[in-house]
C-alpha cells in the first residue's frame, strides 16, 4: 500500500479543471490514489467499531500505523516522511482518532508511551494561534485513552508529574498566548479578549484530564498523594512572598526617607 501511494504521487497528475466538461473523466492514477486513500480511512474507522472482535496483532498494527503517520504530520524535522505527512493532512487526523478510540482494546494500543509522550507535545507545544485546535485534541486524545492504560505506580507518578508541569507552565506564564502577550498588545492594541485566551482553554482542558483520570482507583490514590505533596509547599511559598514584600517596603520607605 505504501509503495502504490508512493508512486501515485510520483505521477504529479492534477484533477481535471473545473472549467473543463463534466463529461471528462478523472484519470485512472487519481482515481487509484482516492480508492487507497478512502480504503485506510474505511479500515480506522471499522478497528474502532470492530475491534474487540479482532486479533490484538491487528489492532496493534493499525495504532501503530496512525502514529507514524500523525507523528511525520505534526513533527517539524526536515527528514520527516512526506507521504506520511499528506495523509495526515488529507485523513488521519487527531479529530479521527479521537473519534475512534471507543474499544478499550484499540485505546490500550493509543495509550502506549510513544503515543503519550507525542501527544504531550503535542500539547504543550505553540506554532502559532491556530495551533491551539491541535493542543485540545491532544488532550482529549488523552482524556480517552489513558483510562485503559496499564501501567505501574512508577509510570503514573512520572506521568502525572508532566501533567502537572504542563497544567502549571500554562497558568503562570502563559507563554505564547495571543490575547494577553505584550507582542499582541504593542501591535494590535490593548483590547478585551471576546474570547477565553489560549492559555485558560488549554488549563481547562488539563483539568478535565485530571478529573477523568481521578475517578479512577488506579489513579485516585496517585492524584491524592501529588495534590497533597504540592500543597504541602504552599506554606513555604507565602513565607518566602511575605519576606520578599517585607524586604521591599523596607526598601521604598529608606527612600522615601533620602
Amino acid at each position: 500500500m505504501r509503495n502504490l501511494l508512493q508512486t501515485l504521487q510520483s505521477r504529479h497528475i492534477s484533477a481535471p479543471s473545473v472549467t473543463e466538461s463534466s463529461y471528462t473523466r478523472k484519470h485512472p492514477i487519481l482515481v487509484l490514489q482516492d480508492s487507497c486513500l478512502q480504503l485506510l480511512r474505511a479500515l480506522t474507522i471499522s478497528t474502532g467499531l470492530t475491534a474487540h472482535d479482532m486479533s490484538p496483532a491487528s489492532v496493534r498494527t493499525v495504532a501503530a500505523l496512525l502514529y507514524s503517520i500523525v507523528q511525520a504530520g505534526t513533527t517539524q524535522s526536515e527528514d520527516r516522511d512526506h507521504l506520511l505527512e499528506e495523509q495526515h493532512r488529507s485523513w488521519c487526523t487527531l479529530g479521527l482518532v479521537r473519534s475512534i478510540s471507543c474499544s478499550p482494546l484499540l485505546c490500550r494500543n493509543l495509550a502506549t508511551p510513544a503515543w503519550v509522550n507525542l501527544l504531550l507535545n503535542l500539547a504543550q507545544t505553540f506554532l502559532g494561534p491556530f495551533s491551539l485546535y491541535r493542543r485540545i485534541l491532544a488532550l482529549r486524545l488523552l482524556t480517552s485513552v489513558l483510562p485503559h492504560r496499564i501501567d505501574d505506580l512508577e509510570e503514573r507518578q512520572i506521568l502525572l508529574d508532566r501533567i502537572f508541569l504542563l497544567l502549571g507552565n500554562t497558568i503562570l506564564t502563559c507563554a505564547n498566548d495571543p490575547a494577553i502577550s505584550a507582542t499582541s498588545k504593542k501591535s494590535h492594541g490593548t483590547c478585551v479578549a471576546v474570547t477565553s485566551t489560549h492559555s485558560s482553554t488549554v488549563a481547562e482542558a488539563v483539568v478535565s484530564l485530571v478529573r477523568t483520570l481521578h475517578t479512577l482507583p488506579v489513579w485516585n490514590s496517585v492524584i491524592n498523594d501529588a495534590i497533597i505533596e504540592r500543597l504541602g509547599l504552599v506554606a513555604q511559598l507565602l513565607s518566602d512572598l511575605s519576606q520578599f514584600q517585607f524586604k521591599v517596603s523596607t526598601t521604598l520607605t529608606f527612600l522615601d526617607v533620602f
